[in-house]
């Protein structure tokens, strides 16, 4: 009989993707979907890529001039050199966003933006030392995270469902981190290329004579 059960993850696969097809925003808003490919050339690819590792497993999440570009683990890492994030018209207003089970990442199964306007990551536990001596087993957890870009607002809508497959009462600490930021485009493109781009600093005036405002600029930092 053991050679016919099916393996843990394969049902945690099945079980937390099966929910996929109900539909948890109006259909207008699925319609929005565009081809992977199209998406990605909207998300920084187009002429010198950011990164081209951290958008070549990319999930891409779009509806109209908004949109969200996420790992396959639904995170964005806090690091400086990636396109990852929130984007709104030509800003980026998020460029960090984490899950975290008593300060551990979860374990991705799958992911899809199939809907195009809709994310759906499905994930599972590592193994977790608890403070009161007893641990989570891995994959005993399973955790579907959908996301949701929606432009009318705009707003970034995540629903987060934790199946517990064990028979027993589980209590584990969850920590979503979130790091804004309002950065143009064109310096996301260009971090890897100049990563110390040097510091703003404030205008300068026109003299009483009229002579032409002179700019000025900062050294880049060292």
């Amino acid at each position: 009989m053991r050679d016919n059960m099916i393996p843990r993850r394969t049902f945690l696969r099945w079980s937390l993707g099966w929910p996929l097809a109900l539909p948890i925003v109006p259909s207008t808003l699925l319609h929005a979907a565009d081809r992977r490919e199209d998406q990605r050339e909207e998300t920084l690819t187009k002429g010198r890529p950011t990164s081209a590792d951290s958008l070549s497993e990319a999930i891409v999440m779009k509806h109209e001039n908004l949109f969200f570009v996420a790992q396959p683990d639904g995170d964005v890492p806090f690091t400086d050199s990636h396109g990852l994030g929130l984007y709104y018209h030509d800003c980026r207003y998020v460029n960090g966003y984490e899950m975290k089970f008593s300060g551990k990442k979860p374990v991705a199964l799958s992911a899809s933006s199939v809907q195009g306007a809709v994310g759906v990551f499905t994930l599972t536990n590592p193994r977790i030392e608890l403070p009161d001596g007893t641990a989570i087993e891995k994959e005993e957890i399973g955790i579907t995270w959908r996301r949701l870009v929606d432009n009318e607002l705009p707003a970034l809508r995540d629903r987060l469902l934790f199946q517990n497959f064990t028979l027993r009462t589980i209590e584990v600490p969850i920590a979503l981190d979130i790091r804004s930021a309002f950065e143009d485009v064109f310096a996301v493109r260009g971090l890897l290329m100049n990563s110390s781009a040097g510091c703003i600093l404030p205008p300068g005036t026109a003299t009483s004579s009229g002579s032409p405002m002179t700019a000025r600029t900062a050294s880049p930092a060292r």
